[in-house]
């Protein structure tokens, strides 16, 4: 995820050397190309906006790191179950934000959620937002929401991964060579999106719209309904945002 964020803001006005980052795993930066800190230390000596990009079990160690740092500037963590409320317990008087990323911030498309209860100041997430912009769509939300960001957006590229790989699969059934069968459905779901997106048209008066009486394409939607598609998808998000929760303690 972290990768996914750095290249898609370097898709904009930030170049290589302006983004500095530290891993465990240094030829992970290397890779990246971006400037490297050799310790969280020397990351918050040189980062006015830091963005915690770990495990959520390692978030704790890498906050105590920066308090022993004395880091002066704005914290931004991606973790799911981190709260608004303990990160600013567990690094009490700095600017501190929540964010839920998802992949596709790599291309451009990516969908990034932040808390609106965050303690940075205005011109703080001014500089943030125009970091992401190159990322895709920016959205603040209610920290009572997040969990069901990460059920949605956080998350929801896997769900949709999947389902792209059972329709490629279905075009190869039908006789279609696996890399057009992957075109041509990953070009429909991304144009299905952009017709949502774009026309602002409920889902459900666009799919109206292709299924002519009597046609093929209510044939498939019977199909999938008879399947309890609908049902499934949204058991997916609950599982989700559940773990989420969880993972609060809440």
């Amino acid at each position: 995820m972290a990768g996914a964020l750095m290249r898609g803001m370097m898709r904009g006005n930030l170049g290589v050397r302006d983004i500095v980052a530290y891993d465990l795993c240094g030829e992970k930066v290397l890779a990246l190309g971006v400037a490297q800190a050799h310790s969280v230390e020397e990351a918050a000596r040189l980062a006015p906006i830091l963005v915690v990009a770990v495990k959520p079990k390692d978030v704790g160690d890498v906050l105590r790191q920066l308090r022993d740092a004395g880091y002066p500037g704005a914290l931004v963590s991606i973790a799911a179950g981190w709260t608004q409320e303990k990160l600013a317990e567990c690094f009490p008087g700095r600017a501190v934000v929540r964010m839920m990323p998802n992949t596709p911030a790599l291309v451009g498309e990516g969908m990034i959620a932040i808390a609106e209860n965050h303690t940075a100041p205005a011109d703080v997430l001014e500089k943030l937002t125009s970091m992401l912009a190159s990322c895709g769509r920016v959205m603040l939300v209610p920290e009572a929401q997040m969990d069901a960001v990460v059920g949605i957006s956080g998350s929801g590229p896997a769900y949709l991964y999947m389902f792209l790989e059972a329709f490629a699969d279905a075009g190869v059934r039908q006789g279609l060579p696996r890399e057009r069968a992957y075109t041509l459905a990953a070009q429909t779901m991304l144009g299905a999106a952009k017709m949502v997106l774009e026309t602002g048209m409920h889902p459900g008066a666009l799919k109206d719209a292709v299924c002519s009486p009597g046609g093929t394409t209510i044939e498939a939607v019977y199909a999938l309904e008879k399947a309890g598609l609908r049902g499934a998808v949204m058991d997916a998000v609950d599982a989700c945002a559940r773990r989420a929760a969880q993972m609060a303690g809440k």
